[in-house]
């Protein structure tokens, strides 16, 4: 695949979902794709010459959304997650080594 072709497949993933095991939003993949594309193409590219895909690739974790008794809706989680967007935009430029290092102290 092209740069366009990722970065297009990235861009259409909802921002606050996590596409993996991991748990890592996919905002933090749009918010730094400059830094993660060029790596997803080095990956795609090797897997398509090897045949070989990662030993996790294709796991996922499923979560259960906690609700209050009486408010079955997903409108409490769905603002939340909002607000975290927002500040996540708002923030000041940082690369993903800065968030990580941030993370871990």
């Amino acid at each position: 695949p092209s740069y366009d072709i990722v970065l297009t497949a990235l861009e259409a993933l909802d921002p606050t979902s996590a596409p993996g095991e991991d748990g890592i939003p996919a905002i933090l993949y749009q918010t730094f794709s400059e830094f993660f594309v060029p790596r997803i193409l080095f990956k795609v590219d090797s897997i398509a010459r090897t045949g070989k895909w990662g030993t996790r690739w294709g796991k996922g974790t499923m979560r259960n959304i906690p609700k209050e008794a009486g408010n079955l809706s997903d409108n409490a989680v769905k603002d939340a997650g909002a607000q975290a967007l927002a500040a996540l935009r708002e923030a000041p430029k940082c690369t993903p080594f800065s968030l990580f290092s941030a993370a871990t102290k």
